[in-house]
């Protein structure tokens, strides 16, 4: 009994770890389409912006997080920042790190330490000032301004025209542009079509590397070959998962599953029309939760709630599926594991079936929910938790 409780409130304490950072956040922002994000006002903690569109005009003590379709940051970051955005301009100082991935970035600023930018174009302007190393990989580069650290770059089109106290390697298919205003303090390494002797002003040390001419079909076998394989992982560690939850579950309440199972039996409807209103019910609750200052936190405890109760939901459906197939497994735990893991593979099997697999797993899923759902209140009645 000891140790079953010590395992329960390990499990709450984990769950409840992973759910911290979500706790923790001081400023979050939230938007839409029509309805984008402005920051005007200083803010002195961690800030988190989702939105359509996201202008940071104030300064923020602490890191910054954006996912936005258009971010334009105007003021200065104390801490690190994070961007996924299809365009991103950064226009004042940041203290901390950069990390970018989005369509377009134009950086024209100072950042204190590391800049790393996967794009489809980036334009470093002439103010930038990057005091720790660049890390870009993007379709078009134009890198101006000065880099106190080292330049790695690898992409299409790239155009250098700046001061570089460190190292610069440079991969590409296309040809390389340098031009006058570039000094490099370090070595420069390219890797390109073709050698351009004239780069040798530029740099103590030049290097290059050929790049021979590369096929398709090379990358296409290996990418048929990957997709089964990566399909065959991911389908082994949905059943070792599956193992896993159905041997914790059946351990530590061998009683849990096969009642569930014989309430759902008794009345299939009722299971399916009770899961189907908490699934939906349940986050349109938590939505008009969020909307209120107070039930904010109160959501988010909900959420936890909900999707543990998805968890045991798939359990259920899963151990009922497996009771077709394996007759009275709540005689001994090794059936429960067996019936439990039969269900789980045909839930699977069930869910790659063109056009009605992916119905046929709903409908059983609300069944498996509304199942547990039936179970929990009947204890609830009876004084039992």
């Amino acid at each position: 009994m000891i140790k079953k409780l010590f395992i329960l409130i390990f499990a709450v304490l984990t769950t409840a770890s992973f759910a911290m950072p979500v706790w923790a956040m001081p400023n979050f922002l939230a938007g839409d389409e029509n309805h984008p994000v402005t920051i005007g006002t200083d803010l002195n903690d961690d800030t988190y912006i989702g939105a359509n569109a996201a202008l940071v005009n104030a300064n923020i003590d602490g890191d910054l997080l954006i996912g936005a379709n258009t971010a334009q940051v105007n003021g200065k970051i104390g801490g690190d920042l994070w961007i996924g955005a299809g365009a991103v301009t950064l226009s004042n100082r940041v203290e901390g790190d950069v990390r970018i991935g989005a369509g377009d970035v134009t950086i024209n600023t100072t950042v204190d330490d590391d800049v790393i930018v996967g794009a489809g174009n980036l334009m470093l302007g002439d103010k930038a000032i990057i005091k720790g190393d660049l890390i870009v990989g993007t379709g078009t580069a134009l890198v101006n301004g000065k880099i106190y650290g080292n330049i790695r770059l690898a992409g299409g089109e790239i155009t250098l025209n700046a001061i570089v106290n460190g190292n610069v390697e440079i991969k590409t298919d296309n040809d390389i542009t340098i031009l006058s205003g570039t000094k490099i303090g370090g070595e420069l390494s390219y890797w390109g079509p073709k050698e351009n002797p004239g780069f040798v002003k530029y740099a103590k040390t030049v290097t290059y590397h050929p790049v021979a001419k590369r096929s398709s079909a090379p990358m296409l076998g290996a990418f048929m070959w990957m997709v089964p394989v990566l399909g065959m992982g991911f389908l082994l560690w949905k059943l070792a998962s599956a193992l896993l939850l159905g041997a914790v579950l059946i351990w530590l309440m061998p009683k849990l599953l096969p009642r569930i199972v014989a309430l759902i039996k008794k009345d299939y409807w009722k299971a399916f029309w009770q899961g189907l209103v908490f699934t939906i019910g349940v986050p349109v609750l938590m939505l008009v939760l969020v909307m209120t200052l107070i039930g904010a936190h109160l959501s988010l405890l909900i959420g936890l709630l909900y999707v543990l109760v998805m968890i045991f939901g798939f359990a259920s459906t899963a151990m009922l599926i497996g009771s077709w197939v394996i007759k009275k497994p709540e005689k001994t735990l090794g059936r429960q594991l067996g019936a439990f893991m039969a269900g789980s593979v045909l839930l699977g099997l069930i869910a790659i079936v063109p056009v009605v697999g992916w119905l046929a797993c709903f409908i059983l899923m609300m069944i498996g929910i509304g199942g547990f759902w039936q179970d929990r209140y009947n204890m609830f009645k009876v004084g039992k938790y």
